[in-house]
């Protein structure tokens, strides 16, 4: 029997719970039930292994709101999540010991209806993950062998325009009227090369890899810009590595205010890269439990005009529909480092 001191020392966890449940928006009956019951885990059904990682029975924490710091991680769990559901692999006692799990798997078969139409008893419906640079859309959902739908998840919104748009063009010069590499590397990289004491690449070479997260002739600047990274595994603390760190966002920060200013962006060839990564798209919304269907109206893609924000290291473009569009130039390995690119949001 609980004595009065373990009575108290349950309150006082229960009213923590609570309280970092309010502020970090997850479930505090969950977490009680985590933290506060028992162990009972041997009674829970097993993990399942699907596209050669684990989900797990409390893996469906994963549709609730969760720290910023979580959401790419949990984005990429959800899509698993889907997929397998769809794909019939998610084992029966999940549902059958799951209100969540169960809920999940109806509200799957309730989105696939409104944009599929009623499905017939025998009817097949499968799901293939896409992704990655090839592809603008997370799954293709084909309903009998004769529709492949392209299907985007977004988390947390009810519409498109509630939920955060990204896409990253690699060759960001080819959308504007000068070259943000050619520059880079005649001004800026020999000032870098002399900073670090380390040789210059080819130029010819130079060009062909710097667009990849780790380019074979960068490979020298960037375990030297790391080992200056706080923030990095490779931080050594010396001084030099942490000066050279610091020099290559400077000389990347004065390059890019540069090339803002002085080239024009292209925005016919700019719209028509945004076009095509909505074409033929329809996008799977969850929020508070349930799904929602929403279609991009293309107009918002068709840019009309821009403002050049050197400051920012972006421009910001107008679209037919009056919508702004933010087109951040950004390193996305090392700023100065490896892999210019757009941000686009």
């Amino acid at each position: 029997m609980a004595t009065a001191i373990e009575e108290h020392q349950s309150l006082v966890q229960a009213e923590i719970i609570h309280v970092l449940a309010e502020k970090y928006k997850f479930d505090a009956d969950e977490a009680m039930d985590m933290f506060l019951k028992p162990s009972n885990t041997d009674n829970l059904p097993p993990p399942i292994i699907y596209q050669k990682k684990p989900i797990t029975y409390g893996d469906i924490s994963a549709f609730t709101v969760s720290t910023k710091s979580l959401n790419d991680k949990n984005n990429t769990l959800r899509e698993r999540i889907i997929g397998a559901i769809i794909n019939k692999q998610i084992p029966e006692n999940y549902y059958t010991t799951s209100d969540k799990w169960t809920a999940l798997k109806l509200e799957i078969n309730n989105y696939i209806t409104l944009i599929a139409g009623p499905m017939d008893q025998g009817d097949t419906v499968r799901c293939e993950h896409k992704g990655g640079r090839k592809f603008h859309y997370d799954f293709g959902l084909i309903i009998k062998e004769t529709r492949d739908l392209h299907i985007e998840l977004k988390f947390n919104a009810t519409h498109v325009c509630d939920a955060p748009q990204f896409v990253s063009p690699m060759y960001p010069s080819q959308y504007t009227s000068s070259s943000f590499e050619s520059l880079y590397f005649d001004k800026y990289l020999p000032l870098i090369a002399a900073q670090g004491k380390l040789e210059l690449p080819n130029r010819e070479i130079y060009m062909k890899e710097i667009h990849n997260n780790k380019p074979a002739c960068m490979k020298a600047y960037q375990e030297k810009y790391y080992k200056g990274c706080k923030g990095s595994s490779k931080f050594t603390n010396d001084e030099a590595d942490i000066v050279f760190y610091q020099y290559c966002k400077d000389q990347s920060k004065s390059c890019i205010d540069e090339f803002i200013t002085s080239t024009e962006l292209d925005l016919e060839t700019l719209s028509a890269y945004l076009k095509s990564t909505q074409k033929n798209k329809m996008y799977m919304l969850y929020k508070d439990g349930k799904f929602h269907v929403d279609h991009v109206n293309m107009d918002n893609y068709e840019l009309m005009s821009y403002e050049s924000q050197p400051s920012k290291s972006r421009f910001v473009a107008t679209s037919k529909t009056g919508n702004k569009i933010k087109i951040l130039l950004r390193w996305k390995n090392g700023n100065g480092i490896a892999y210019p690119a757009f941000q686009i949001s």
